[in-house]
């Protein structure tokens, strides 16, 4: 079987979904399929990646013809399969990593509490010719109903029901997979003791871990609050490392009107999450909105207890209180406080990392790419 899996920029070394994408294809030809990948840009050279070389997608028109050339491309070369993780092309399965586009920026326009912000995000939203140009795209995809829809999770499946109204038989939910193993205990406490020391925390002292380069979206500001909660008022030693790229003097204002500046870290892009995540006690995540999240995958594959928002596709795959932690709000500090206190007793934070542990095979990349084989040969089956 012939695949292409279409992207828009292909540099697996920026993570996200550029690496997913990068997984998939890895863990696709393990399973004996042949796969290509095609993308407009990428700095790599590879006989099976073809690169177009268009015009900026940056800009609305540049997205418009990146859509037509890939239609164009795709349909002369003769794929029996046509994977896209982006609305600029539906092919035979559309799986998309960012979710549902009109979900995805309402949260953002939603995200900001107060009433002219939330206008202003609007007004901006409207005006960004590019967005309005992917959300176009996707319910072409949608109207069209040529492509299998394959959101990352049943949440975002949900959210492609409540925008476009798509019957079941146009949705087959996937969810997200990883390239990790967990580490052996040895090597594991090696690396977290070395880690604690690079951060020069004291026995006692507790690390909240947050990942993520969209600090509002991903609910940084509960996280500080929960933190104010935990260190102010409760005298807790908890520390708050934030990994990650974003504009910051927004949330260091913040600590530093909270009262726990000092407790704060900005630790900024790493190569790897591995060894912040092999330090920490609890990874803090109460996004806003979040179709899957790979890095609470990462994490629970590591023994690393989470607490996320139920807003997060990836709660799905969490028994609450047994391996991790979700919070109905994405604003409730107190309900993350709970899971930071409950992370205190040593017993329980072993028992929860034991049961996200067991998790791992599902959160696999192999296993993400043998559904999607099989909905690759079921498709196949009902064309000829």
């Amino acid at each position: 079987m012939r695949v292409l899996l279409v992207t828009e920029e292909f540099d697996p070394v920026k993570g996200g979904a550029e690496r997913l994408l990068w997984e998939t294809g890895r863990a696709l030809t393990r399973l004996g399929l042949s796969v290509d990948v095609l993308a407009n840009t990428s700095p790599l050279s590879y006989p099976w990646l073809h690169t177009l070389n268009g015009p900026s997608i940056n800009r609305a028109a540049g997205l418009k013809r990146f859509a037509a050339t890939v239609r164009s491309w795709s349909q002369e070369a003769g794929y029996d399969i046509v994977y896209s993780i982006t609305p600029a092309l539906g092919g035979d399965v559309y799986h998309p990593d960012a979710g549902c586009m009109p979900a995805l920026f309402e949260a953002g326009v939603n995200q900001p509490r107060y009433g002219y912000q939330r206008s202003l995000k609007r007004l901006a939203l409207k005006l960004n010719a590019k967005r309005q140009m992917l959300m176009a795209l996707e319910r072409e995809i949608a109207e069209r109903g040529e492509a299998l829809i394959c959101p990352v999770s049943q949440k975002s499946a949900d959210d492609f029901v409540r925008f476009y109204g798509l019957p079941e038989d146009r949705l087959e939910a996937v969810f997200n997979g990883i390239n990790l193993e967990p580490l052996p205990a040895e090597e594991r406490a090696d690396w977290r003791a070395r880690q604690r020391a690079a951060w020069n925390l004291g026995p006692d002292e507790k690390v909240m871990l947050f990942v993520g380069h969209d600090f509002e979206r991903k609910g940084l500001e509960t996280a500080i609050e929960a933190l104010k909660l935990a260190v102010v008022q409760e005298k807790r030693p908890w520390r708050l490392m934030v990994v990650g790229r974003d504009n910051a003097t927004p949330y260091f204002r913040q600590a530093v009107k909270l009262a726990v500046s000092r407790r704060v870290h900005w630790i900024g892009d790493v190569e790897s999450v591995i060894a912040p995540m092999v330090g920490a006690d609890l990874l803090a995540l109460p996004s806003l909105f979040e179709p899957c999240g790979l890095v609470v995958l990462e994490a629970m594959t590591l023994g690393l207890p989470v607490a996320v928002s139920a807003r997060c596709g990836a709660a799905e795959a969490i028994e609450p209180g047994v391996s991790g932690f979700v919070i109905d709000d994405p604003r409730d500090s107190l309900g993350l406080l709970k899971a930071m206190a409950l992370i205190e007793e040593p017993l329980k934070a072993e028992a929860v990392a034991q049961a996200a542990l067991e998790k791992k095979a599902f959160f696999h990349i192999d296993r993400m790419a043998g559904e999607l084989a099989r909905i690759f040969e079921r498709i196949l089956s009902q064309q000829s």
